[in-house]
């Protein structure tokens, strides 16, 4: 049951949790004095039910490639900060990109035309919290090719299992992701639609003395002050953006589950 309590001896997240398609792998050593088991309930028989909003996001522009660096040093204070750089086809001229975002500061926005090598610089950005989306306007044209979208942004950690949330295990502060099915826009602006999958290479800058997860295995690790690191995981196979995953906590081991109660992986 999703609404149980973190106190108790398991962290049972319950059916609605999403499928995961890789495991979450740890970064760093292991922390003292408590555990945590993550369940993921996966069950092939049951058919992930998906109600986009009546305006659905433009098809002329198709990512292929992000790369997510998250920075959640402040996880403490509820406070992330993040950069995107999303590999785009823009399979027709346009002034506008169109993605999902949804409680999120886009500070800043570029666009970099790949064939000319030229930038588009400080889009300007309209939210749209109806249809959860945002805008960027660009006063120059888009041609048609391949691009890459930057972005930097501002989010809260939440407490409630939507986006980037927050919860305590035994006075312990965890930060999950929950992006199934459509929330993943309240963690990064994306094209945050089941059809609309890529390749993500995520990185993320978090307290020394947690534990940092995430779908792919470690690539790297780098002390960036006293107190954070920085992890960089192994490029996602395509994926939809509702499979994306990070755990940011103190565990001492991270177990998958099935629904039979089969394990499936396990990290300590």
């Amino acid at each position: 049951n999703q609404n149980k309590p973190l106190d108790e001896e398991e962290a049972d997240i319950g059916d609605e949790n999403p499928v995961i398609d890789a495991p979450l792998t740890s970064s760093s050593g292991l922390s003292v004095g408590s555990w945590l088991l993550i369940f993921a309930i996966i069950d092939n028989s049951t058919d992930i039910i998906i109600r986009p909003l009546p305006n659905g996001l433009p098809k002329t522009v198709i990512p292929s490639h992000y790369e997510l660096f998250i920075d959640a040093t402040h996880v403490e204070q509820n406070v992330f900060t993040g950069i995107v750089d999303i590999d785009l086809q823009i399979n027709e001229m346009i002034n506008e990109i169109i993605l999902n975002s949804v409680d999120l500061n886009i500070t800043k926005t570029e666009y970099q035309q790949k064939k000319t090598n030229s930038y588009l610089l400080d889009g300007s950005v309209e939210y749209d919290k109806v249809y959860e989306q945002v805008t960027i306007k660009f006063i120059q044209p888009i041609n048609a090719g391949n691009g890459r979208l930057h972005m930097e942004f501002i989010g809260v950690i939440n407490d409630q299992p939507q986006g980037f949330y927050r919860t305590k295990y035994k006075s312990q502060i965890c930060a999950f992701t929950q992006f199934e099915p459509a929330n993943a826009r309240r963690a990064f602006p994306c094209f945050d639609e089941p059809s609309l999958k890529a390749k993500f290479t995520i990185c993320i800058r978090a307290p020394k003395h947690l534990t940092t997860l995430s779908n792919m295995p470690i690539k790297s690790q780098q002390n960036d002050t006293d107190q954070a690191c920085i992890h960089e995981f192994d490029t996602t196979p395509i994926i939809a953006t509702y499979s994306v995953a990070y755990v940011i906590g103190a565990h001492d081991f991270v177990a998958i589950y099935a629904a039979n109660n089969e394990l499936i992986y396990r990290h300590d």
